[in-house]
């Protein structure tokens, strides 16, 4: 640990004068770009992009690849059928108010275990 600081220096110097000596590769850099560009504009074309988290979202994209109508009509019944269940089930509802909820409904079972008792 004595000469740890003229290491360090050391290996700062050797990383300065790699750098120094061994020019970068900007010519091979750019050529890889214009490679994936032209990959992208000539064979790839446009790209639709599919966030694929679960079996769901895999059956909805060939869903809607397949069956565009029926597809739409499916998806707008499913979020009609999200946003009724949501009401239903209070998911309107911040965290932190289903927290205050549950400790008083906790409380107030808690009160009627006692009065059983």
């Amino acid at each position: 640990m004595s000469d740890i600081e003229d290491r360090t220096l050391r290996t700062i110097k050797d990383i300065e004068s790699h750098f120094d000596k061994n020019l970068s590769n900007e010519s091979k850099i750019d050529l890889a770009v214009n490679e994936d560009l032209e990959f992208f504009k000539k064979k790839w074309k446009i790209p639709i992009i599919f966030n694929c988290i679960s079996f769901r979202t895999i059956y909805r994209y060939h869903l809607i690849n397949n069956y565009k109508f029926f597809a739409l009509i499916a998806l707008f019944l499913n979020r009609v059928r999200i946003k009724i269940l949501d009401t239903l089930f209070f998911n309107f509802i911040n965290t932190e108010e289903l927290v205050i909820i549950k400790k008083y409904l906790e409380r107030i079972s808690i009160l009627k275990k006692i009065v059983r008792n």
